[in-house]
């Protein structure tokens, strides 16, 4: 009988030990390892004709090698007609804009998954017109960054205090400093700004997740529909991968509990119909944070990648209102 069932024990891992090892090889492969999306050609247009859209952009190297930009206002914008029309926007506002050309504060811009630090160059477009100085960089796993993995801040939000250290004192960037994010980079920013010691006064976050874990579970149900019983096993080798692969556990990755022990302003930004990453985690993230100047904004009718494009000059106008009236108290205080 112990013959026979040590057979079947080593019959059983012969059949389930290949396809686990597979299943948490490329799961976690597919988790950490996004396609590096290519400049495209809008990129090079911006960069081609930057005063045309209000802009300077500097080519910066962060300590580690990380390729990063740095967007400042032009003193002389050309035709920059969606920078003209944020600034009349936020002047119809009530709103005191410094000088064209002129900073009054730094924003880190952190981009999605599959993206790049240039996808941002329109919205750091607006953001220079509001007067504001920018920097964005290749999250690691993205774009040319030197970086193998993402890990969805596990190891960013300890780097980009450095980064932003570097690029204040080469470039002479205005102190008070705000984190903005999109997707994956929302998630970072939150827990950028959880880190202790961390000084930005304020966070915007768009379309995040509030959990790691749920979203990798998530897809796991969407793409290979499975019963119950196999769902928890299988996410478990995919964490388990991940672990052994980049070092962290995708359950850790908790943007909701970072949320929660933000003393600063936070803005959180998602859509109605983004069925990549539910509303629900737009809320998770709002009901954590303490802060009483917080703000949930969930827009109609938009998916997971195209809030900002939808909501267009008001929607920035208010994302730089928010901005522009939580900068001048930490300026006062500079």
């Amino acid at each position: 009988m112990r013959r026979w069932i040590k057979r079947l024990l080593i019959l059983a891992a012969a059949i389930i030990l290949p396809p686990s090892i597979i299943l948490a090889e490329r799961g976690s492969y597919a988790l950490v390892v996004p396609a590096r999306r290519a400049v495209q050609d809008y990129h090079r247009a911006i960069l081609a004709d930057q005063s045309g859209h209000g802009l300077e952009v500097l080519d910066f190297t962060t300590p580690d090698g990380t390729p990063a930009m740095i967007m400042l206002p032009s003193s002389d914008p050309g035709l920059a007609t969606k920078s003209r029309d944020l600034r009349a926007a936020l002047e119809q506002r009530g709103l005191t804009l410094p000088p064209v050309g002129q900073t009054v504060g730094t924003i880190v811009l952190l981009h999605g998954r599959n993206g790049r630090k240039e996808d941002h160059l329109p919205i750091a477009e607006r953001f220079c017109a509001a007067g504001f100085a920018c920097i964005c960089i290749d999250l690691p796993g993205h774009g040319d960054s030197p970086t193998p993995y993402a890990t969805f801040g596990h190891q960013e939000c300890h780097h980009l205090p450095e980064l932003l250290a570097a690029a204040r004192k080469t470039h002479h960037l205005p102190a008070p400093v705000a984190l903005f994010g999109y997707s994956q980079g929302g998630a970072i920013a939150l827990q950028t700004a959880a880190e202790p010691g961390n000084d930005c006064f304020a966070v915007i976050s768009i379309a995040s997740f509030a959990d790691l874990g749920d979203i990798v579970e998530q897809r796991a149900h969407s793409r290979h529909p499975l019963p119950d019983a196999l769902a928890s096993p299988c996410t478990g080798l995919v964490r388990l991968g991940t672990r052994l692969r980049a070092g962290f556990d995708p359950a850790d990755i908790r943007p909701d509990l970072a949320a929660a022990k933000l003393s600063i302003p936070v803005y959180i930004l998602h859509g109605a119909d983004d069925h990549f990453i539910p509303p629900t985690h737009a809320q998770r993230i709002y009901d954590a944070v303490p802060h009483p100047d917080k703000r949930l904004q969930i827009v109609p009718a938009v998916a997971h990648g195209n809030v900002l494009s939808t909501g267009g000059t008001p929607l920035y106008a208010d994302l730089c209102q928010f901005l522009l009236e939580n900068v001048a108290p930490v300026s006062n205080r500079r």
